[in-house]
């Protein structure tokens, strides 16, 4: 066949497309190309147009067409496709397709074969076939293809053809016989062939065992991959059940695989997340297994932290908030264990570790613990109610109200939040009514003497009159201090008399007609004196404490206290006979006020109660419940134009409570309360329908009180509002008249009332002094009471009308305001009589009379081994004592070069007395001639300025510079300059924009002084050096004692009891605990400790390195000075003498 006609032949079949078959028709029958059908075939199979399949069919087709029997056949390359080469080949192409040979045969060879698809041919049957070959030469054949290699090159390689039959000089012919038909034949290499097989067996099987391994790894991989996936999607899902399955499922299936022990924490975790969610409390212990448990395994505990810091502090929560919401207070507490035992486990050891210091969760930690301490107040609190209620109860049932009063207020000091509640009203409501009944008049139960009547024997005072006398005067003012009720002639100041009634006397005596009525208070005595005279003309003893006494009009009002009650005393002042005793069972301790006819009383009970009581029958009309403690009214109601007044300090607000009562009635619900910033610091003073009072800030406040039908509308109108500026002491003394209205504190500040009730044209008096008490009106003369600066005797001065110029003043002074002073064995009281004793025996010898004249010495101070007294009233000598021994003679020694009196206490400086004069001068004096040893300080001041130096205060002992304020804004350190003659000079100074106190205090390298804050005052800590003002301290309320240089330390006593300890560095050492006192002295230092007396009887021991008491001993007994210590032993100055104190600790 030729090749046109096998090119139609594949043509018909459709195999191919046109374009590529003309191509072919082109390139076969070009000149020089001798294609035959095999080449075709090639070249179709190279160039991918045929499949091999297809051509094995088309060279069989080819072959059935074949030449007869006779016809030669040529076994040259063209007979077999795996000899063709069409197409350009490259030298290095190895590619060449390989067509088998049986394929090549005739067809009479393959047809032989019964299937024709059969690939295998019999070789023996083409020998019969075909005829003899033609020989084949070594001259090739033209290569079809431009570029084919040599022949010889072609047929390299081919199996069954030697390298003798392909190339060289002689032709190698192929006879019949030496064509092997059989793969047995011995032309055939069997032996190739069978270690290629076996070869080829080998590696099939070594592929097949590395697949079927690979195989199932990649299949157990996926598994793995599989399960952990799915168990991990569980969990990261909050399917916390299904989690701890799936995942210990792949734990147990996959031991070795290295997400294994994640798979296990992550078991514990669900557990955990499991046991969380049923927020149950049985479930903490479970918890607290799984957590220790799951921090052995690795991994856990880096996941826990992350995920338990949220679940655990929620936990808490859950309980929390079931205790917050239940009532039910063994509710309360079950959950409030429960959330102490979940809380604990944040602790555990695997659980939140380092995460508890991330800001989220201690924040959230530090909330838990707030609403722990909130819960737990609250279980207190039920806790403490149900008690309470329970005791009020009881109480309640047999009568003792009181007791029940007691009951509440300490459950109130610690809840104040249960005032509203409703379980506690209920009680409340049956103490009223139940008080209600138990006020009653009784017989009287005491009765006065008037025969053999003796005045008290007891120390006296001294006394120093200087002033002109006032004509056409006459009477008496009666005053109490020291321990004594002293007497004053109005007209000079003279004394008239004075009767003895107990340094633990603070009631002022009253004076009704002819009587003057004084207190004994320790005694529990009641006296009335003639006032002209001062005989006792009566006595009433009585048991319990006398807490008030006041006149209604020609009568006695007595109120008392005892334990089991209270009890309102009407007595007449000429006789002192019991006009009427009515008991109550809560005690009283305010003077009570009066309608205006007289026969109504209202008294205030200590705890809650105001009583509206008929003196006729001592029937009690009604009981208002006010809701305070015991001392939140602290001073007397008021009647004002048909209504009641009360003052009420609660906690940082004041008010006035406004109350109606008519006739035999009941009181009608309250009018108004006016709220007053800070707490009310003085009585009100009424005069016709006005109000006055002052508040612990220092606000003045006048009040018109106009009547209204209609409880709803107002009753308080303001009239007038100032502000003084003072350092607020704790109480503020007030007078009200028609032309004006006065205040006394530090000062008595005086105020024009207008027609219209403003208040204006402000003039102040003594403004470094202390006013002590309320004004006294006698015959047209005003006495008013102070301490002045630096003195502790008592200064009673008397102008006309209440003008500003003064007529006289008498200085009072005994031994409550001595200052004692110990030196070895022997102890000196200063005061006028300058007594020395021993304090063993009690024994005292006076001074020379010719040496004290009644002087009043009432400072001291040790001078360069010298003991040093002084008047403050200006005299201008001292006493000097050069040893403390009883018996000792003091020598008078006068201060010599003055330009003018000395006018506050004297200080050591460099062994000599240091001694502020009054026209601002600063000296220093030798106390052994009274000479100045160097020349005074002369302070720059404006024409007519009074300089006033508050106390020096040196930062040692032996410094020879020191500090002190100038008024209150200017501070001033002054030392000695020796050039060219020594002196004192400013060496700094230093204005302060805000007031500070006057009190300062030094010790080494700082100074310390008190600046008055809102709401507390501040230590401002200054440089001994500059003066630089280098930090503050705030304390708690305000500073009522101090500061004193005690030792190395400076001490400060504030209004929230507690003492303040501050170091030479500007540092606080130490803030003590919470002790109620009214500090006496300046505190001692005594081996580690330090020594504090209080007014009432006080000795408290304290820690020097850290506030600590060390001891609290009661000793029954007033104190009236500074502790001290002899032979080791503490002794202490009391209002009975010399007490001491080391058998009281």
């Amino acid at each position: 066949m030729s090749v046109e006609q096998f090119i139609d032949q594949i043509a018909g079949k459709g195999l191919l497309d046109e374009t590529l078959l003309q191509r072919l028709r082109r390139d076969a029958t070009a000149d020089g190309n001798q294609w035959t059908p095999q080449d075709v075939v090639k070249f179709l199979v190279d160039q991918g147009h045929l499949t091999r399949f297809q051509a094995k069919s088309l060279v069989k087709e080819l072959q059935n067409d074949q030449p007869a029997a006779h016809e030669s056949l040529d076994l040259a390359r063209s007979e077999s496709i795996d000899g063709l080469s069409i197409g350009v080949m490259d030298d290095h192409d190895d590619d060449e397709e390989v067509i088998d040979l049986e394929a090549a045969m005739p067809a009479a060879v393959s047809g032989a074969s019964d299937n024709d698809g059969d690939d295998v041919v019999d070789l023996s049957q083409a020998n019969a076939l075909q005829s003899p070959v033609q020989p084949l030469t070594t001259t090739a054949t033209q290569n079809p293809v431009q570029g084919m290699q040599p022949e010889t090159q072609a047929m390299q390689g081919q199996p069954g053809v030697s390298s003798e039959a392909i190339g060289g000089d002689e032709a190698a012919v192929y006879g019949y016989d030496d064509i092997p038909t059989t793969l047995l034949d011995k032309q055939f290499n069997n032996q190739i062939w069978d270690r290629r097989f076996l070869y080829a067996t080998c590696v099939v099987l070594l592929l097949l065992v590395g697949g079927a391994g690979v195989f199932y790894f990649i299949i157990n991989n996926k598994s793995a991959d599989t399960k952990f996936d799915a168990a991990l999607a569980d969990y990261d899902g909050s399917q916390y059940q299904q989690a701890v399955i799936s995942m210990q499922d792949f734990a147990n299936t996959f031991p070795a695989d290295e997400r294994a022990n994640e798979a296990l924490a992550l078991v514990h975790l669900s557990n955990i997340h499991l046991l969380v969610q049923s927020q149950q409390g049985d479930s903490i212990p479970e918890i607290t297994k799984t957590i220790t448990a799951g921090k052995d395994i690795p991994g856990f505990s880096s996941r826990a932290r992350n995920e338990l810091k949220i679940e655990l502090p929620q936990f808490v929560n859950v309980f929390l908030t079931r205790a917050e919401a239940t009532s039910i207070l063994s509710e309360k507490k079950e959950n409030y264990d429960l959330a102490i035992d979940a809380l604990a486990l944040i602790d555990l050891p695997g659980a939140l570790g380092t995460t508890r210091s991330e800001p989220a969760v201690r924040s959230e930690l530090e909330a838990i613990d707030e609403r722990m301490a909130s819960v737990k107040r609250h279980i207190d609190r039920d806790t403490h109610l149900g008690t309470a209620l329970n005791d009020m109860g009881l109480a309640v049932n047999s009568g003792d109200v009181s007791k029940a009063f007691d009951s509440r207020r300490e459950l109130l000091d610690l809840y104040p939040e249960l005032k509203g509640d409703q379980r506690l009203n209920s009680v409340l409501t049956q103490m009223i009514d139940t008080e209600r009944s138990k006020v009653r008049k009784v017989n009287p139960t005491w009765r006065a003497s008037t025969e053999l009547l003796v005045n008290t024997d007891g120390a006296g005072v001294t006394s120093s009159t200087r002033g002109a006398a006032i004509p056409g005067v006459q009477g008496r003012a009666v005053v109490l201090t020291g321990g004594n009720a002293v007497a004053l002639n109005v007209a000079d100041g003279s004394v008239a008399w004075q009767q003895f009634v107990g340094l633990q006397t603070g009631i002022a005596p009253i004076q009704i007609g002819e009587v003057s009525i004084l207190v004994q208070q320790q005694a529990g005595n009641v006296l009335g004196v003639d006032s002209e005279e001062g005989k006792t003309i009566w006595k009433l003893e009585l048991e319990p404490l006398i807490t008030s006494l006041s006149a209604v009009g020609n009568h006695v009002a007595l109120t008392l206290a005892a334990k089991d009650g209270g009890t309102l005393l009407m007595l007449d002042a000429a006789n002192g006979e019991t006009i009427s005793q009515i008991e109550t069972s809560i005690p009283l301790s305010q003077p009570p006020a009066f309608n205006q006819d007289q026969s109504v009383a209202y008294l205030v009970g200590d705890h809650s109660f105001v009583y509206a009581i008929s003196l006729a029958d001592g029937k009690c009309l009604d009981v208002y419940f006010l809701n305070h403690g015991v001392g939140a009214v602290p001073f007397a109601p008021v009647f004002v134009n048909g209504y009641l007044l009360l003052a009420q300090n609660l906690e940082d607000q004041a008010g006035l409570l406004t109350l109606k009562q008519e006739g035999q009635g009941r009181f009608a619900k309250s009018g108004e309360v006016v709220r007053l910033p800070g707490l009310i610091a003085s009585e009100l003073q009424t005069l016709g329908t006005k109000v006055l009072l002052v508040t612990d800030s220092g606000d003045v406040r006048l009040y018109n009180v106009q009547s209204q039908d209609n409880l709803a509308d107002p009753v308080l109108a303001p009239l007038a509002a100032t502000t003084l500026d003072s350092d607020g002491p704790a109480r503020y003394f007030v007078d009200l008249s028609a032309s004006q209205a006065q205040v006394g504190a530090r000062g008595m500040a005086s105020f024009a009332v207008g027609s219209d009730g403003q208040l204006g044209g402000l003039k102040s008096v003594f403004q470094q002094d202390v006013i002590v008490a309320s004004p006294l009106h006698v015959s047209g003369v005003q006495l008013l009471q102070r301490i002045r600066q630096g003195a502790s005797s008592v200064t009673v001065s008397a102008t006309r009308d209440g003008g500003p110029i003064v007529a006289w003043e008498t200085e009072l002074a005994s031994l409550s305001d001595s200052i004692v002073v110990s030196q070895g064995n022997s102890v000196v009281t200063v005061d006028a009589q300058a007594q020395v004793f021993n304090p063993e025996v009690q024994g005292s010898t006076s001074g020379d009379e010719s040496l004290t004249s009644g002087r009043g010495y009432s400072h001291a101070v040790n001078v360069g081994g010298n003991l040093v007294l002084q008047s403050l009233t200006g005299s201008t000598d001292v006493l000097v004592f050069d040893d403390v021994s009883v018996g000792a003679k003091a020598a008078r020694v006068s201060l010599q070069g003055l330009s003018g009196k000395p006018v506050g206490p004297g200080v050591a400086f460099s062994g000599q007395l240091l001694v502020p004069i009054d026209d601002g001068q600063l000296a220093v004096f030798d106390v052994s001639s009274g000479a100045q040893s160097l020349i005074a300080y002369h302070p720059e001041k404006r024409p007519e300025e009074i300089v006033r130096w508050s106390r020096p205060a040196l930062p040692s002992d032996n410094a020879n510079s020191f500090v002190v304020m100038r008024g209150r804004q200017q501070l001033q350190k002054i030392g000695v300059n020796p050039e060219p003659l020594p002196h004192l000079e400013l060496q700094s100074v230093v204005t302060f924009d805000v007031p500070v106190y006057e009190q300062v205090a030094a010790v080494g390298p700082t100074i310390y002084l008190i600046r008055r804050g809102r709401n507390n005052d501040e230590i401002v800590g200054l440089s001994y050096d500059t003066l630089e003002e280098l930090n503050t301290q705030a304390v708690t309320g305000r500073v009522t004692w101090g500061p004193y240089r005690v030792g190395d330390s400076v001490l400060v006593y504030t209004s929230g009891s507690r003492l303040y300890c501050f170091g030479n560095q500007q540092n606080l050492l130490w803030r003590s605990d919470k002790l109620d006192m009214t500090p006496v002295g300046t505190g001692i230092q005594d081996g580690e400790d330090f020594l504090m007396t209080g007014l009432q009887g006080t000795l408290w021991r304290v820690n020097t390195d850290d506030g600590t008491t060390v001891s609290q001993t009661e000793l029954k007994q007033r104190v009236v000075g500074n502790p001290f210590v002899v032979d080791a032993e503490v002794w202490v100055p009391t209002d009975s003498g010399m007490l001491s104190a080391s058998g009281q600790e």
